[in-house]
C-alpha cells in the first residue's frame, strides 16, 4: 500500500501544484511526513507551525477578533489559517491547515476534535475548497498528532479525487 503522503506528492506533481501547510495541534508533523519524500522540495513550500494565538496573528495575519469570537480551535480558525497561509506564500497555490485541542484541560466538547481546511488559488483568487471537523479516536497526545496528520493528508487526497 502506498503511504498517503506519497499519494499527495504524486498529485502535486501531476497537477503541478505547490503546497503550504499551516499547522497548530500537529506541531509540524505534516511537514515532517512530507519532508521525508525525495523530490518533495519541488512541490512543498513549507509549514507554518502556529501553535499559539499570537503566532497565528503575527505569522498568518489572522484577526484577533476572529480568534476571540470563535476560538483558535474552530472551523473558522482553520479556514482563516488555510487562506492566510496561501496568501502569504506567493509560490504556493494550495494550502492545508489544521487546528484542534488535544488536552489535557480541554473542554469535553473540544477534547480530541480537529478542524481541517484546504484552500486553493485559481486565477489570483484564493478560496476554501474543503473543510472537515473530526473527533479523533486516540487518547494520547502523540497518537492524536499522528491521527490528525493522517486526516489532513487524506483530505488532500480526497480534494484531488473530487476534482477541486
Amino acid at each position: 500500500m502506498i503511504p498517503v503522503e506519497q499519494t499527495v506528492l504524486e498529485w502535486l506533481r501531476q497537477k503541478n501544484q505547490r503546497l503550504v501547510i499551516a499547522e497548530s495541534c500537529t506541531c509540524g508533523a505534516i511537514a515532517a511526513r512530507l519532508g521525508c519524500l525525495p523530490g518533495v522540495s519541488e512541490y512543498f513550500c513549507g509549514s507554518l507551525v502556529t501553535y499559539r494565538e499570537a503566532s497565528k496573528q503575527a505569522w498568518l495575519g489572522i484577526d484577533e477578533e476572529l480568534l476571540h469570537a470563535y476560538s483558535a480551535e474552530s472551523p473558522e480558525a482553520s479556514a482563516a489559517m488555510a487562506v492566510h497561509a496561501l496568501v502569504r506564500t506567493i509560490e504556493a497555490n494550495l494550502s492545508a491547515a489544521v487546528t484542534g485541542h488535544f488536552g489535557p484541560n480541554a473542554p469535553a466538547e473540544k477534547d480530541g476534535v480537529i478542524h481541517i481546511a484546504i484552500a486553493q488559488c485559481n486565477d489570483q483568487r484564493v478560496g476554501l475548497v474543503q473543510a472537515e471537523t473530526v473527533r479523533l479516536n486516540s487518547s494520547s497526545r502523540s497518537q492524536r498528532q499522528h491521527e490528525a496528520t493522517n486526516h489532513v493528508l487524506r483530505l488532500l487526497v480526497e480534494t484531488w479525487k473530487s476534482g477541486s
